[in-house]
């Protein structure tokens, strides 16, 4: 390919000049030709309608994936490196007449001094971008690599990964030579923090007021334990007729994980009183921020930065209402203007609670093929059935393959017993796993009610073929990364005693890349109910039993998803039984 292919604007243009291009041997041009024609197909679109434009492509090939389209890795990647490279082409990103700027000599020598081929490769990328700024190794540092990014993104005619990524694999890279090449003399760079929701710390008399709070909190769970104490003596050694003890109050005792919630939505209500009325921050307190004025102004502070409207903020007003009513100040008129605002709230962006994202409702439509279910469900199996062959062929087990393993393990888990997070990361082998009194009998995944969310305890039975593959994972590919015999986790960690807290990350990601669908490990309890509601609509009480919700309206809200899609589908079905009909009916008079 020539760079005459720059003054073209669209893939139909760079087809025809390769058909004329002469310089091409006839099965290189034929072969391009057939990845460009394919290209199309993929994307449905015509060639006349293809941009030869680096910010289309990338957006418009971002989630192409080699699973959905029915191909191998090797021809998807073969396809898209043939239509990348005409359209860089014509982007103009090469120019063959200038000559590329020469590595100095310092940098040669810090090439030289790297072992490992990506690791050489990444760090010879950024070699020649400071070689074009005039930069040595020793000017390396994070403003280096900001330029990097911006210089890979500069224009439309980048064509390849997202420049941000990239350029993150090649800092990762230089840091990586710094730690393991032992006579490295260059400074590693750290990684940019995450971007986080803009948050002040409480003011002092606040934060005391919540210590306090705290405080009274964690008294009431003592003062719960106690009371129950005293209930089981009184049942069991005093007389039963006594006077019992009073209680601290009717109110259920939080937990930690409730406080650090209720806590953020106070943070968030100071950061929005600061920023909008500033003349009232000075006289701001726990009981004016958890208030309805706090849950307006922090509603209006939340829209006035683009946060975009979700469950989220009608969380927070609930949570400073919460603590209005521990504090005993909640009042009827209170209780009336949070409804209010929370109504108001719903009304004006369509946010609903109880109900699915447009995220998760997006990834769900991925599944509206049986046969992407069909392959979903069947990837543990086949996974394992290529990890079992290497093995048995007396291949080593690498920590990859173990990966592979591990996420394997934890998707067929989620499909049996679609659990919580935590509880996934949690599962210990000696407590939730039920290993079979046979040989080749089913076992039992166990949760008790104490170690789930709403508190109800929940099982599943693991079927035969599913404990195979659980059994072949401890023995055969769990060692590997844990390496330790007194982690009991199913995922272990890094320590003798934590579970694996990356494994949802490693899930989601892993799923992606081998089979392109877009899933989280909480999104797979939607999933499954959702395949429970369409076999069987209005069903709640089994998808209350499968997801362990303790209320039968949270299962109730969740139907309420697929009202629509079921009278879709019963108008489908009435309209094709007509048709059935008139079919018929002109069947018999043309006879």
């Amino acid at each position: 390919m020539t760079a005459m292919f720059r003054d073209y604007a669209t893939l139909a243009d760079i087809y025809r000049a390769i058909e004329q291009d002469k310089t091409l041997a006839p099965d290189a041009r034929r072969r391009m030709l057939s990845d460009i024609r394919t290209f199309g197909r993929w994307i449905d679109a015509p060639l006349e309608a293809i941009c030869c434009n680096g910010g289309w492509f990338r957006r418009t090939t971002k989630n192409l994936h080699h699973a959905r389209l029915g191909v191998t890795r090797g021809r998807f990647n073969n396809v898209m490196s043939t239509v990348r490279r005409a359209v860089q082409q014509a982007s103009g990103r090469r120019e063959h007449a200038a000559a590329p700027t020469p590595i100095p000599e310092c940098w040669q020598a810090a090439i030289s001094m790297v072992d490992g081929t990506w690791m050489k490769g990444r760090v010879a990328q950024l070699a020649r971008f400071c070689a074009d700024a005039g930069l040595g190794p020793d000017d390396v540092d994070a403003s280096t690599f900001d330029a990097f990014v911006a210089a890979k993104a500069c224009g439309d005619r980048r064509v390849s990964a997202d420049p941000k990524t990239a350029v993150g694999k090649i800092r990762d890279a230089w840091n990586r030579a710094a730690t393991a090449v032992p006579e490295w003399p260059y400074t590693p760079v750290a990684k940019p923090p995450p971007v986080r929701q803009v948050c002040v710390p409480l003011p002092p008399k606040m934060e005391a007021e919540w210590e306090q709070f705290a405080a009274a909190e964690g008294n009431r769970r003592t003062h719960l334990h106690a009371s129950r104490g005293d209930l089981r003596r009184r049942y069991l050694v005093e007389d039963p007729d006594a006077e019992s003890p009073e209680t601290a109050d009717d109110l259920k005792p939080l937990q930690g994980s409730t406080l650090n919630k209720l806590k953020e939505a106070l943070q968030q209500t100071v950061s929005a009183v600061i920023a909008l009325e500033p003349e009232d921050s000075a006289h701001l307190s726990l009981t004016t921020a958890a208030s309805p004025y706090g849950a307006d102004v922090l509603l209006e502070w939340l829209e006035a930065r683009g946060i975009e409207p979700s469950e989220r903020q009608i969380t927070y007003c609930k949570s400073l209402k919460s603590i209005r009513k521990r504090l005993g100040l909640l009042t009827g008129f209170d209780e009336k203007e949070f409804s209010r605002i929370i109504a108001d709230f719903q009304d004006e962006t369509g946010v609903q609670t109880g109900r699915m994202t447009a995220a998760n409702r997006r990834r769900l439509a991925q599944f509206n093929d049986r046969r992407v279910l069909q392959t979903f469900f069947a990837w543990p199996y086949r996974q394992f059935e290529d990890l079992e062959r290497s093995r048995r062929a007396g291949r080593p087990v690498t920590k990859a393959k173990a990966r592979l393993a591990e996420v394997a393990i934890a998707h067929l888990i989620l499909c049996t017993l679609p659990v919580r997070s935590q509880n996934l990361k949690a599962i210990d082998l000696d407590r939730h796993i039920i290993m079979p009194v046979k040989r080749n009998g089913p076992g039992v995944l166990y949760f008790d009610g104490r170690e789930v969310k709403n508190k109800r305890a929940i099982m599943a039975e693991l079927n035969p073929e599913k404990m195979a593959l659980l059994k072949a994972y401890i023995r055969h590919y769990r060692p590997v990364l844990v390496g330790n015999k007194d982690n009991r986790f199913l995922f272990g960690g890094r320590t003798n005693r934590s579970p694996l807290a990356s494994l949802p990350r490693r899930l989601t990601r892993t799923v992606w890349r081998l089979l392109g669908l877009e899933v989280t490990a909480h999104f797979y309890r939607h999933l499954m109910s959702t395949i429970l509601f369409r076999s069987s609509p209005r069903d709640y009480r089994t998808v209350q039993g499968l997801l362990g919700h303790a209320r039968g309206s949270e299962s109730t809200e969740m139907d309420a998803e697929f009202e629509v899609e079921y009278a879709a589908r019963e108008l489908h079905r009435a309209i094709e039984e007509i048709d059935a009909r008139a079919a018929r009916k002109r069947t018999r008079r043309s006879r």
